[in-house]
């Protein structure tokens, strides 16, 4: 049987039990849903062995995170090229975007640095009309790709960002995640470097 996919209040509720969150009334909050549905959320999760029973998110979260809802959560994306740096390209993304949310190299990289970044990923709020910025143009795929631009409905991965050297970036988890989709045995490592680092914390 295929394993289960999350939904988005379940993704919302691992991002912010990895956080170091523990009580169901906070997390509903956090997650503008019911304590009912954060008790499903929680056994749901420690049944995939994201979590241990205690609620500390395990080793595999990023993958199980990975598998279970970035199918979900990326319904399409745009690859983009552009010549100029990274940072710069996703800064014009984001000009005039009321929620955008950055992650892949350039989020780890801000967060614990280990290489040039090459490949950004970029969340924006699928209500919002895409224009590519004049620093981009279409690219053929993601192997000629410098930013991926994906829309999402996921109002929380929007909104529960954390601000890293002036750039909203998404969860530890969620850039480890698209770290692991990226590819790559570099991103592997960054990936597991990324999770066990303290430094992305909840604003």
């Amino acid at each position: 049987m295929a394993a289960r996919s999350w939904g988005r209040s379940t993704a919302a509720v691992a991002r912010i039990l990895a956080n170091g969150q523990r009580r169901q009334i906070d997390i509903a909050r956090l997650a503008d849903v019911s304590q009912p549905r954060v008790s499903q959320a929680v056994k749901l999760l420690v049944a995939s062995g994201a979590f241990t029973a205690d609620l500390i998110a395990t080793e595999q979260l990023p993958v199980v995170y990975a598998h279970r809802y970035l199918a979900v959560l990326v319904r399409d994306e745009t690859p983009a090229y552009g010549l100029g740096n990274l940072r710069s390209q996703v800064e014009a993304i984001g000009v005039g975007r009321g929620e955008w949310a950055v992650s892949g190299d350039l989020a780890a990289d801000l967060v614990a640095p280990w290489r040039i970044p090459t490949l950004a990923v970029v969340y924006v709020a699928a209500d919002q009309r895409l224009v590519l910025p004049s620093a981009l143009v279409p690219a053929e795929g993601r192997a000629d790709a410098t930013v991926l631009i994906r829309p999402t409905i996921d109002r929380h991965l929007l909104q529960s960002t954390t601000i890293v050297d002036g750039l909203p970036l998404v969860s530890r988890v969620q850039v480890a995640a698209d770290l692991l989709d990226l590819g790559g045995e570099d991103r592997i490592e960054a990936a597991r470097r990324l999770f066990d680092t303290q430094r992305m914390v909840p604003r």
